[in-house]
């Protein structure tokens, strides 16, 4: 099969690649869409190993079964994945919380990712997509279910819908949360970002304003998620947050805050893929306009530089078979 190949720090390649045998519960799957993460770019800058295959942001169609599978999937099914396989074993995975589990390996980055014809997954970690998802909506599933996931937590602190949120950063995830936020019924949401094309889309997301500096004369801040590096920004607002207020670190937080509580980010769960689904279809979540370009495998190699400028840009997919 063909693959990109990540062979050093922002080098890449198409490569032929032997297919490897299927394990017991893997499934092979022909890709036909494969989203860039920002997590993919970060693999890209600093690989973390060497030489790997990138991407977790995917659907396709099963082509194969491995042995002692448990029959829920089947050969010609279209499916997307939870990224991160599992042991199934720790109390953690016992309890739902796949991402907690220590010996979780993750598509792209410990295993064979799908910047590839094909990647093989554990079917115990395969979503089937539902009949009126394409393939570039399921692909698109997983980069949602971030956002849907930082609603559902926020909801669970701050129940007044009017309260003041602030999103810092303009990056695929700052924006995923801003969508998930304005569909969960909070209308007061504050975008800090730095980039005109994003801060623009944010708008169109569901964002209250998008703003560059932070403006003092703005209400107090309620929420805040941390989505970008950015410590001098985070310092700023720590001054204008409610005693009360929330901090979701879905980054690295330069310091900690102790006056203020933490909120969990990224803790989203197999359900999730459902739900996110369900709110695509009845377009309660937009996805054409999250996707600025579509590249094929064999071009990706020429279009990663362009990746790591975010002047005009948010979603680039690899587009590998066309919808049929």
């Amino acid at each position: 099969m063909k693959a990109i190949v990540i062979s050093d720090s922002e080098k890449c390649s198409v490569e032929d690649v032997v297919s490897a045998p299927l394990k017991n519960h893997e499934v092979r799957v022909k890709v036909k869409v494969t989203c860039v993460c920002g997590s993919d770019l970060k693999n890209f800058k600093k690989p973390v190993q060497i030489p790997q295959i990138p991407g977790h942001e995917f659907s396709g169609v099963v082509t194969e079964i491995g042995p002692n599978s448990d029959g829920k999937i089947k050969i010609g099914e279209r499916i997307t994945a939870f990224p991160m396989m599992a042991c199934l074993k720790c109390e953690a995975c016992q309890s739902g919380r796949l991402r907690d589990c220590e010996k979780k390996l993750s598509l792209g980055f410990h295993l064979p990712g799908s910047f590839a014809e094909e990647v093989v997954i554990d079917e115990r970690f395969a979503i089937p997509l539902i009949p009126s998802i394409t393939f570039e909506q399921g692909a698109l599933v997983e980069h949602i279910c971030c956002g849907h996931r930082l609603s559902k937590e926020v909801k669970t602190h701050q129940s007044n819908r009017s309260a003041h949120i602030v999103v810092i950063g303009d990056g695929p995830i700052g924006l995923a949360d801003i969508q998930a936020l304005r569909a969960a019924g909070y209308n007061n949401i504050t975008l800090l970002g730095k980039h005109d094309f994003r801060m623009s889309l944010a708008l169109k997301l569901g964002a209250t304003r998008a703003i560059k500096k932070w403006d003092s004369s703005l209400p107090k801040i309620d929420v805040c998620i941390h989505a970008a590096l950015a410590p001098e920004t985070m310092e700023a607002l720590a001054n204008s947050m409610n005693t009360d207020a929330i901090i979701f670190p879905q980054t690295s937080l330069a310091k900690k805050y102790p006056q203020f509580k933490s909120g969990r980010a990224f803790a989203y769960s197999l359900s999730d893929f459902e739900e996110v689904m369900s709110l695509i279809e009845n377009k309660t979540y937009k996805t054409d306009e999250l996707i600025t370009q579509r590249v094929s495998l064999e071009k990706f190699p020429e279009v990663l530089p362009t990746l790591f400028q975010k002047n005009n840009q948010f979603k680039t997919v690899l587009v590998l078979e066309e919808e049929q």
